[in-house]
């Protein structure tokens, strides 16, 4: 095989293997219900924190902010858990959801990733209906 044809067998795998794994993660996301809604039972982490709310953030995230900022604005009481000065909580988010980022809220047994008000809302009246 020519020098020519193995790059171009090489390019053809980068790009195959490329498109799979973004349509297994496509899948894989359309899966789930809600990907940014998952109920489960957080009671360790209330009693371990002592809130039924708790905001992970990182220090300049602008959504972090807004999260925040839409918490308080709903007058809603939270421990905020910062993953730059309290590494430990980093392995916890790790364990909790299989999407990396911040803001994660936890209100009652909803877990909100990313800034969603719409989730946020309904995290926040089902936690005040239970």
């Amino acid at each position: 095989m020519n020098e020519k044809t193995k790059n171009l067998c090489a390019t053809f795998l980068v790009v195959f293997v490329g498109l799979a794994a973004g349509i297994g993660t496509v899948a894989w996301l359309n899966k789930r219900e809600n990907p940014g809604f998952i109920q489960g039972d957080y009671s360790d982490l209330f009693a371990l924190h002592g809130s039924d709310v708790l905001l992970f953030t990182i220090p300049g995230c602008d959504y972090c902010t807004k999260a925040r900022e839409w918490l308080h604005a709903h007058e809603v009481g939270f421990r905020e858990l910062s993953l730059a000065t309290q590494p430990q909580h980093r392995e916890t988010l790790t364990r909790l959801t299989e999407i990396p980022g911040v803001p994660v809220a936890i209100i009652g047994d909803v877990l909100v990733t990313g800034y969603n008000e719409e989730l946020l809302r309904r995290a926040l009246e089902a936690y005040n209906e239970g």
